[in-house]
């Protein structure tokens, strides 16, 4: 089954929720040219985690018990904070393995984008979801035996980013939105309004490697 989602995952909560089942390997790719903190050294994309039988046997057992037998899991996700970014994610058997999957098409400026009636254009199309959240979304493909998805769905949900976690209480700001851009679209302001809080929420404790901001990272692909 796929589970689908339009919010961004609290990093930590996404990171516990994997490590009690699974060994996660967090690869420092392509979209992290600026390496591990200081005094780490990067996994490298053919190094696997360190596996313990005994650890190897609970958090299998933990799996069967909770969500059945996932023998497969794949796609893309959204982070808080993270909203420039896709999170890759692919799993099987025992070890998982995240990395940067490169940017999120809303992040990008229009010229950019494909020729909407190209097929890439039809699928941004597709995954679009109105003018604020675009193409960030959760979407992981579930492969196994006996999967209890009410129960994958339910703990993935509960990683999900919540207002209780905001610094302070949501009240959306709209975007300075330039002379040449005119006027935002009442559909706009009430985009910005539902889903605004979603974004920037970038003080969140975060386990996972550091990716460049984004500032960063449009100058390293020259739209800066």
């Amino acid at each position: 089954f796929v589970y689908k989602a339009r919010t961004p995952f609290h990093p930590l909560r996404l990171m516990n929720f994997f490590t009690d089942i699974l060994f996660v390997n967090c690869r420092d790719g392509i979209c992290s040219p600026l390496g591990p903190p200081k005094g780490e050294e990067p996994m490298s994309r053919d190094e696997k985690p360190k596996t313990d039988a005994h650890e190897y046997q609970l958090k299998r057992d933990r799996m069967l018990e909770k969500f059945g037998h996932i023998l497969r899991s794949k796609g893309c996700m959204w982070l808080a904070g993270r909203d420039h970014l896709i999170g890759g994610w692919e799993q099987a058997g025992s070890i998982g393995e995240f990395d940067c999957a490169g940017p999120w098409m809303a992040f990008l400026p229009k010229e950019k984008w494909p020729p909407l009636n190209s097929a890439p254009g039809l699928r941004l199309v597709q995954q679009s979801d109105g003018p604020v959240l675009m193409d960030r979304r959760q979407e992981l493909v579930f492969i196994g035996q006996q999967l209890k998805r009410d129960a994958i769905t339910k703990a993935l949900d509960a990683c999900l980013l919540v207002k209780d976690d905001l610094m302070a209480p949501s009240t959306p700001l709209l975007p300075t939105i330039g002379e040449e851009d005119g006027d935002l679209s009442n559909r706009e302001k009430e985009e910005w309004t539902k889903h605004g809080w979603k974004l920037g929420v970038n003080y969140l404790d975060d386990p996972f490697p550091r990716w460049p901001d984004e500032k960063e990272f449009a100058k390293m692909i020259g739209i800066a």
